[in-house]
């Protein structure tokens, strides 16, 4: 990460698994100047032993998100909507990334790094893809609006918008939720089926080479 040496890097998502590793290594290794975007500063106590500016602020909020953006040089949205309340989570998958996109246009970043996912994608039977595969048409929650705000960041691209956008799989590595402790908890207070005899593929990847790639 030395090629961001120096450079003032604003990440948002940065309490959740991915974001939170990322900052940890922008500022050990990269020598980059972080700033985040979090809700409250007690959300951001994890990273509170770093050299790192805060902003309290709504990922929702367009104002707080311009506010945040202000003198980036680039932007990583980690963010995801949580919960139960679909529109909730869409205001963060879809229109934080609007906002996200809006700000760092008007602020000429160099980079805006929007993270999305693989499960976007309706992947082949194959169970090789690419980027001309086609979405998904699931409505489960957490791909609808991943693929929605994925789509937002894609025309922005194409609109000459210096956007990256990463697709991970199984993001795995300490700290994780969904695909680290809390599979640990329902091994230990339930049954965990086996689907196909555990005969399945799992595209699983570390969280140290998200964060490298």
């Amino acid at each position: 990460m030395p090629e961001l040496s120096g450079s003032r890097v604003l990440v948002t998502g940065a309490t959740g698994f991915l974001g939170r590793r990322l900052v940890e290594r922008l500022v050990v290794q990269g020598g980059a100047e972080v700033r985040i975007l979090a809700r409250t500063l007690a959300r951001a106590r994890a990273l509170a032993r770093f050299p790192i500016e805060v902003t309290v602020g709504d990922l929702r909020d367009a104002t707080a998100v311009e506010r945040a953006v202000q003198g980036c040089d680039v932007v990583f949205n980690c963010a995801k909507g949580l919960g139960a309340d679909p529109k909730a989570r869409r205001a963060v998958d879809v229109d934080g990334v609007r906002h996200v996109l809006r700000a760092g246009g008007h602020e000429g970043v160099e980079r805006i790094v929007h993270v999305s996912t693989v499960a976007v994608l309706d992947v082949p039977r194959s169970g090789e893809y690419d980027e001309r595969t086609p979405f998904s048409n699931s409505r489960e929650p957490y791909v609808a609006g991943k693929r929605e705000g994925h789509r937002v960041a894609l025309a922005a691209a194409h609109e000459g918008l210096p956007v990256t956008i990463v697709q991970p799989t199984v993001v795995y590595g300490p700290g994780a939720g969904v695909y680290g402790r809390d599979v640990i908890d329902e091994l230990g207070s339930s049954l965990m089926p086996l689907v196909d005899g555990g005969r399945g593929v799992c595209n699983a990847v570390y969280v140290d080479d998200v964060v490298s790639g």
